[in-house]
């Protein structure tokens, strides 16, 4: 697809970290660089591809009210079914059901679609979501598809993966879409947290899971490498029961919504991402004072808790500069990782020229000094946090 190339996973040593000093010094070195730019003329944000520090801006703004009370934007299900066609896939690329344990108890049947590295394996499993503004998308679409033959062809295990849609979308057997809790809060994250769990029984995974996401779904990879909640004794996804933290080794997320509550942007209010979080989460209080259930409360930030309360999973996130999600939602990752004293060491984020969305900046430059593909910036991300695991 290009001439770089990354280092493949199965010949890697699970202690070793192959990059990580040469490419921190080219980091440091690109800073520099971008640093001197930026003193001659004014550039726009390609140069802020760098990790949050404390001299960010994050004070916190007051909340907004929501707006006078009223009915929450609801999507047309008979203007999705036919948005986007998958591509025909070679027969071992078909979806398959999950394993009946991990199924959601509602009658719907979850599915992925794996791409097997060459070798014999075990392997270091990736899972895939892909996005869709929580209502749609598919684990054949052609984004998906791309990124997984990458991550296949450098020696990883992938599932790409589907998850219950709110109303629309299409997902095999899921009942109810017209009921106002149908693939809302937190259906969509149980299923994250499930396939998880599920992947790790895989037999060609080592146990090693990390999950990548694009959209919606990267929202849903970072939502379940955060929360550590265990669900109720013997209940659906049986998440993190008995002391165990079944959580994912980090997550990669490109483009994702990460406070629900925030769509202001430098541009004004985004209307296209106020609905498609309102049909998400079903309702307009976008954040209550008093603690109750509102877009804030569902939203990835408000699941960012101190090192000194549980440790954390090392985040990789990316976005472009004119990105359909309001890349001011990187800024409130940043904060809340910040504000929650996260070692700097154990998360990226990136800011990249252009207007891609979701997995399609997978490929995009990543506007450093010197320039390079992004997802060789995320294959160091993993060398040093995933594969470098014992």
């Amino acid at each position: 697809m290009n001439n770089e190339k990354s280092t493949p996973a199965q010949n890697l040593s699970p202690k070793g970290q192959p990059r990580t000093s040469a490419h921190r010094l080219r980091r440091t070195l690109g800073a520099l660089a971008c640093g001197m730019v930026i003193a001659l003329v004014w550039l726009a944000p390609p140069c802020r591809g760098q990790r949050a520090s404390p001299t960010s801006t994050c004070s916190p703004t007051p909340p907004i009210p929501s707006p006078t009370p009223g009915n929450p934007y609801n999507r047309v299900c008979s203007q999705c079914f036919s948005e986007g066609a998958d591509l025909i896939l070679p027969t071992s690329h078909v979806a398959k059901d999950i394993p009946a344990a991990f199924q959601p108890p509602d009658g719907t049947i979850l599915q992925w679609v794996e791409y097997i590295p060459a070798g014999s394996g075990p392997f270091y499993t990736i899972l895939v979501f892909h996005g869709g503004g929580f209502y749609k998308g598919t684990a054949n679409e052609i984004g998906v598809q791309k990124l997984a033959a990458d991550l296949q062809a450098n020696g990883y295990y992938v599932l790409a993966v589907s998850y219950r849609l709110a109303p629309c979308g299409l997902i095999k057997k899921q009942p109810n879409h017209s009921h106002p809790e149908s693939g809302r809060p937190p259906e969509q994250t149980d299923d994250a947290k499930s396939l998880v769990r599920a992947a790790r029984q895989q037999p060609l995974c080592n146990r090693h899971v990390a999950v990548l996401g694009g959209g919606a779904g990267a929202a849903h990879a970072v939502f379940a490498a955060l929360d550590m909640t265990p669900s109720p004794p013997s209940t659906y996804p049986n998440w993190c029961q008995g002391g165990v933290d079944d959580r994912p080794d980090c997550a990669i997320a490109l483009s994702g919504p990460y406070d629900l509550s925030d769509r202001e942007d430098a541009g004004g209010v985004r209307l296209e991402f106020v609905k498609d979080v309102e049909n998400y989460t079903n309702t307009i209080t976008r954040v209550d004072p008093d603690g109750g259930p509102c877009q804030k409360t569902v939203s990835v930030v408000a699941q960012v808790k101190p090192q000194s309360v549980q440790t954390f999973k090392p985040i990789f996130a990316a976005g472009s500069v004119n990105d359909e999600t309001p890349p001011h939602q990187m800024d409130d990752l940043e904060c809340a990782l910040l504000a929650n004293n996260i070692d700097s060491s154990l998360y990226e984020t990136l800011v990249i020229p252009g207007s891609d969305h979701g997995l399609l900046i997978w490929f995009d430059k990543d506007g450093l000094i010197p320039s390079r593909r992004l997802r060789l910036d995320a294959f160091d991300f993993l060398n040093a946090h995933f594969i470098s695991q014992p």
